[in-house]
């Protein structure tokens, strides 16, 4: 319910696209990140395989297939058709090899400052 919450709140600035930011946690073997976008949504498709391979060129966390969200992640339901959404899950925190790379301030202020030019690129070539 709060996912859905975040979306509906996010609709009252109308943005031209919105990114979710999550972190999993599962089993302690789990491992990767992956990025979600809506079925029939090309430029949520683009931009997920655009945020996704702007981290994978860092190779401390292990890139996973990304995914297109059937109707389970309400988030990306709950956004206006007229925004693109894209959820990014960024590693599990079970894993706690991988927790101590996701929580390291070298791999924060890099995954970061990717996800912001990948993002700024978008809007400007996608909303001139």
């Amino acid at each position: 319910e709060d996912l859905n919450a975040a979306g509906k709140i996010a609709n009252k600035s109308n943005p031209y696209i919105y990114v979710s930011l999550h972190h999993n946690y599962y089993d302690s073997t789990s491992k990767g990140y992956f990025a979600m976008y809506n079925p029939d949504d090309n430029l949520g498709e683009q931009l997920a395989d655009r945020l996704s391979n702007s981290i994978a060129r860092n190779g401390q966390v292990p890139q996973k297939c990304n995914q297109v969200n059937i109707g389970y992640i309400g988030e990306l339901n709950a956004i206006n058709s007229s925004t693109t959404p894209v959820l990014l899950e960024l590693g599990f925190f079970s894993n706690l090899d991988e927790l101590e790379v996701i929580c390291s301030d070298k791999y924060v202020d890099y995954v970061s400052t990717q996800l912001a030019n990948e993002i700024a690129k978008t809007i400007k070539t996608q909303y001139k």
